[in-house]
């Protein structure tokens, strides 16, 4: 057996969480998010601001998966676009 580099260990991670959450629904977001990842911060050692840049590219891959395209744009913002 060959040692495996770490970024191919990423990328099995990133396949093995992506099939995961396609089958059970993901992580839920919402009000207690923030707590949530509070706690993966905490128990991991990440930091909460790679867990949210780590979320928001697994969302783009999540629904580029699930509408079947190759691009998709997100805008964040804390305002509803109604608010603003």
């Amino acid at each position: 057996m060959s040692k495996m580099t770490e970024a191919r260990m990423g990328e099995i991670a990133l396949a093995m969480l992506m099939a995961k959450w396609t089958t059970d629904g993901g992580v839920k977001v919402g009000p207690e998010w923030p707590r949530t990842r509070g706690q993966i911060s905490k128990d991991t050692g990440i930091s909460r601001e790679e867990l949210d840049d780590f979320s928001k590219e697994v969302l783009v891959l999540m629904i580029m998966k699930a509408y079947n395209v190759k691009h998709v744009s997100l805008t964040m913002n804390d305002k509803h676009p109604s608010e603003q």
